[in-house]
C-alpha cells in the first residue's frame, strides 16, 4: 500500500501480487540482494473507499538489499518498480 495523490485526489494505491515468476538472490557476503518478479493487480481508492482505478496483469519487480549496517534506519534498500500492460512505468 502507498498513500499519495492520484491526479490531485488523496488516495491509497494497493499492489496485490497474483503471480510470482522469479525469485533470485545475489552475494555471499554483504551487501546481499534479493529480487522478486511477478504480476499484480493495481487498485486505487480515495479516502471514502471509492475505487478510482483498478486493473490486473501488471508486472512488478521488487528488490531488497541488506547492507549488514547496524546504524539504524536507512541502512538497507527496498525498491519496487511497476509496469502496465503496455510496458509503461
Amino acid at each position: 500500500m502507498f498513500r499519495g495523490l492520484y491526479g490531485s485526489t488523496p488516495a491509497t494505491l494497493t499492489i496485490k501480487s497474483n503471480l510470482l515468476t522469479r525469485l533470485s538472490f545475489s552475494g555471499t557476503t554483504y551487501p546481499i540482494s534479493a529480487m522478486l518478479e511477478g504480476g499484480a493487480n493495481i487498485t486505487v481508492v480515495d479516502a471514502n473507499g471509492v475505487q478510482l482505478f483498478g486493473d490486473g496483469n501488471w508486472r512488478f519487480v521488487a528488490t531488497v538489499t541488506d547492507t549488514n549496517a547496524n546504524t539504524g534506519i536507512g541502512s538497507d534498500i527496498f525498491a519496487i518498480r511497476i509496469w502496465d500492460k503496455a510496458n509503461q512505468r
